[in-house]
This record gives C-alpha cells, structure tokens and sequence, in this order.
C-alpha cells in the first residue's frame, strides 16, 4: 500500500497534463492558422513577339517544364497597359525578356513594393542594375561563383549555345555576381540585386530554345522565380504538392502510332489534380463545375443565354466511325440550379450520334459538325430534349455513302441545295450546303433527333 498514493499522485499529474494539452488545443482551434495556404507561385511574363527575341517562342518552351514545379506564367506580348497597379496586384513576379520602356515606373514600383523582377537575356530595364550588349555567339559556360545563394543551389556549370553579351556600360554597385564567363577576363553572367524592398534576378542567358529546353536554364531560373517572390508566397509554393505526371509504354495512342518512337500514354489524373496543371492568368480563379462520371470524353463545350452548358461526349472519337449508322456520342445539358457552383442537374439532349466534335447555338436550337455531316438540331416541346426531326443542313459524304442512304427531301422552298464536286485522294466527294434560312423539315428519317 506505501505505493498507491504516489501512483495516484502520478496518475493524476498525467491525467492533469493531458487535460491541460487538450484544453491548450480547444483554445487554440478557434484561431486563424498562421499557415499559408498552398498556391502556385504566378508569374506575368512582358516581352514582345519580335524577333530574334520572341516572347511568344521562350513561352511556348518554358513555361511547361515550370508549370510542373507549380509555377504559372501569364503572357503579355502586348506589354501596353497591361501593367496597372490593379493587375500587377495578383502576381508574386514579373519575368521580363525584353524592353520595358513604356511600363518603367509600374514595374519599379512593383518590385519596390516587395515583388520579384526575373528578366532574362535581352531584357532592359534599369533595375537589371546594368546594360548589357551583343558580341556574337557561340557555346557558353557559365562559372558559378556564388553556390550557396539559393538561386544556384544544386545547380551545375553547364554548356549551351547562346549569344553572348558583355556590358555596356558601368554596373550597379549593390551587384551580387552568382555566374560569370571566364574568358581572358571575367564577364558576368548572372546576378542579383535588391530593389527597395522586392528582389531582381538577372541572367544573360536565354538567347534560343538550344537554351530555353535546357534542363539546367530551366531549373536556373525556377529557382530564380523561388528566390525573387517575397516570403508569403514561396512558403504557399512550398506548402503546394504537384501532382505527379506519369507516363507508361504499351498503350496504343490512336492516331500516333506510326510516330518513331510512339509517344507514352499518361496515366489520368483526378479531376482536383488536373486543376493544378490548369493555367489560367492571376486575376481568375478555376472551380470545378463537373466532371466524371457526370460527364465522358467531354470534346466540346459552350454556355447558353441561360448559364447553362452544353457538352459534347464523343464516346465514339477517335476509331468508331460509323458512316451514318447510330453512334454512341451524346450531348448533355448541365445546370447549376441552386447556386454553388456545381451542376446538380443534366439533360440528355441528344444520343446516338458518332464523333460529334463541335457545337454553336443559332435559330432557337443547336448547329453541330459530325463529319462529314453538319446537323441542326432544336427542342421544339420545351422538355429539354432535341425533339424536331434531326436536319442536315451540309454533309460531306462520298457519292458511294450518299446514294446508299436514306434520301433527303426540302420542304421549305426558301432553302435549297447545291452540288460541288471535287477529286481528292483519287475519289470524288459530294457536299450538300444549306442556304439560309435553316430548315424547318429536312430530315432522315434512320437518323431523326432522338428525345432525351
């Protein structure tokens, strides 16, 4: 018994603690996280479509490779007006690859606010901290002599061929010199500088895509975008995980498989995983409004006046053509009917078509290409379903297919149709083309608008 009322006492200091640690956890639950939530990081890139420095052609290349490290970048090729203090707000950076004579201010007062300028290769502007000129071309090797800065961690010295610039004239003194080129004499390659209270990060690196595709460049200047954000959104970029994109052998690609080597067949993604890839400029926001298995193999889509999507499955693409016979495509109607943001209703509006690819709204109802034909397609009872007789107002099927289908009869004598022959890989093709207006009775009766 000379043990009970110290275990007691022990007892009791746990149970104490532990009920002090949940209390010190109810206390804080109500409390604002001072975690940042994950973002990618966004990045507006000013440059020009000019060459031999287009904006256009660096985008094209780099910005893949960058979305796959959660940093987004918006191009602006058309730099005039584009950088007002409204815009400029919803982006961590500005990447610069070319003259920023008509947005100076804006941009200075961007970075100075506490922004990242990374500008490239041919970009002026006197907050790079020195200008920078053309002496010819060749291959280049950058040394690093700043490893520890985090712009150059991990990286190594390597070759590409680009054009090499020398300086123009005296360079800033607040420099701090990350790469340069030995040759004779040491020329800087790279630097960075502060600007009131944002960061600039330049490279004379970026001539072409022999270095916009170069894996060193392109993990050079994400981590240049890294360095330049201010701390909020690096550690939201830090807090994001990026889905990881796989690839597998084995998998037919239709219509790719006489490509030398066929291309790799990328496993699926969930719908939440591949909003994370979608681009979309800073000021707006992407919402998931449907998907599987509300929705198929979506090939197209388009809102009508009512807020309402029309959405094209075509089962059927890419291998099931079934010249003119029943198909397994399919166009649904999706509505948001209670106001979240998310389609809680779909209609079929149409079935049995093959490899539907495109749809517009005209004259009440719906035009839709299903090669070689086109089809007007119209609810006329208000239940939501294409019930009118399915008309073709163009079709592009050879002499052979027409003659074997149903007929076409014109009910409306303001409408009619003509014939146009033309030879294209030794064959002759028939097209039928409406004129306007559209018809009202011209239909197939094998292929009338099903309802829904």
């Amino acid at each position: 018994m000379k043990y009970v009322r110290p275990v007691r006492r022990c007892l009791s200091t746990i149970l104490a603690l532990g009920l002090f640690h949940v209390a010190g956890m109810a206390g804080t639950a109500g409390q604002p996280s001072s975690r940042v939530p994950p973002r990618p990081i966004k990045v507006l890139l000013l440059g020009d479509d000019r060459e031999p420095h287009s904006s256009a052609a660096l985008y094209a290349v780099l910005t893949p490779a960058l979305a796959r490290r959660g940093i987004q970048v918006t191009p602006a090729l058309t730099p005039a007006g584009v950088l007002d203090a409204g815009r400029l707000a919803y982006y961590d950076a500005v990447m610069l690859y070319g003259d920023d004579a008509e947005q100076a201010a804006a941009l200075a007062a961007f970075v100075e606010g506490g922004k990242g300028l990374v500008a490239m290769h041919a970009a002026a502007s006197p907050l790079v901290g020195g200008r920078m000129q053309t002496s010819g071309g060749g291959e280049l090797r950058g040394e690093i002599v700043q490893r520890e800065h985090p712009a150059m961690k991990g990286l190594e010295p390597f070759v590409t061929w680009d054009e090499i610039y020398v300086p123009a004239q005296p360079a800033a003194g607040d420099r701090t010199i990350l790469m340069e080129r030995v040759d004779g004499q040491h020329e800087p390659l790279t630097w960075v500088r502060p600007h009131g209270k944002g960061r600039v990060f330049y490279t004379t690196y970026g001539h072409d895509k022999r270095t916009w595709g170069n894996a060193a460049f392109q993990k050079l200047v994400e981590q240049a975008v890294r360095w330049a954000v201010d701390g909020p959104a690096r550690q939201a970029w830090e807090a994001l995980k990026m889905p990881a994109l796989t690839w597998v052998d084995g998998f037919n690609v239709p219509n790719y498989e006489e490509r030398s080597p066929p291309p790799l067949y990328q496993l699926p993604l969930t719908p939440r995983e591949s909003m994370q890839y979608i681009q979309a400029p800073a000021e707006f926001s992407v919402e998931l409004f449907a998907s599987e298995p509300d929705i198929v193999k979506p090939i197209s889509f388009s809102f009508d006046e009512r807020g309402r999507l029309w959405v094209i499955e075509s089962v059927d693409y890419p291998n099931s053509e079934l010249a003119g016979a029943p198909g397994n495509d399919r166009i649904k109607i999706l509505e948001d009917t209670d106001g979240d943001g998310r389609a809680d209703k779909i209609t079929i509006f149409a079935e049995h078509l093959n490899i539907a690819t495109s749809l517009t709204f005209a004259n009440g109802g719906v035009i839709v290409t299903q090669t070689p034909d086109i089809l007007f397609l119209k609810d006329t009872d208000g239940d939501g379903g294409c019930s009118s007789p399915r008309a073709s107002i163009a079709s592009g099927r050879t002499a052979a297919t027409s003659s074997s289908s149903p007929a076409r009869r014109t009910t409306r004598g303001a409408w009619a149709s003509r014939r146009r022959s033309m030879r294209s890989d030794r064959r002759r093709t028939t097209i039928r083309a409406s004129i306007s207006p559209f018809p009202t009775g011209t239909s197939t009766a094998s292929r009338g608008c099903p309802r829904a």
